[in-house]
């Protein structure tokens, strides 16, 4: 970007330049053509900036998502890691009744 800038920088000074020295001696034509062409050239760049300037803010936000995601995705992965240790432990009764069994699933709930 910082070379575009220079060729910007360099086309507007000697579009400048130019009428300045047509000033003096020159085409007509010329003298109306260069302004209008300097003045295209630099609305051209404003703009060309406000999609750089966007482009810019929009993939630091893509990459603020993938920070949250990648955040998102390993807090999931530990809550899964420990379920996953809970449930490949032995379940234990206490004894063979119904009320035993009740007590566990209400503590798996």
């Amino acid at each position: 970007m910082i070379l575009k800038q220079r060729k910007y920088n360099c086309l507007v000074a000697t579009g400048n330049e130019l009428v300045l020295s047509w000033d003096q001696y020159g085409d007509v034509t010329a003298r109306q053509i260069v302004p209008s062409k300097t003045k295209e050239l630099k609305m051209q760049w404003e703009r060309l900036q406000g999609l750089a300037k966007f482009r810019a803010a929009k993939l630091n936000n893509i990459l603020d998502t993938i920070t949250q995601l990648e955040k998102s995705i390993f807090e999931i992965r530990a809550r899964l890691t420990q379920t996953e240790v809970q449930l490949g432990g032995p379940l234990i009764f206490e004894a063979f009744i119904k009320e035993a069994f009740d007590h566990k699933m209400q503590e798996h709930k």
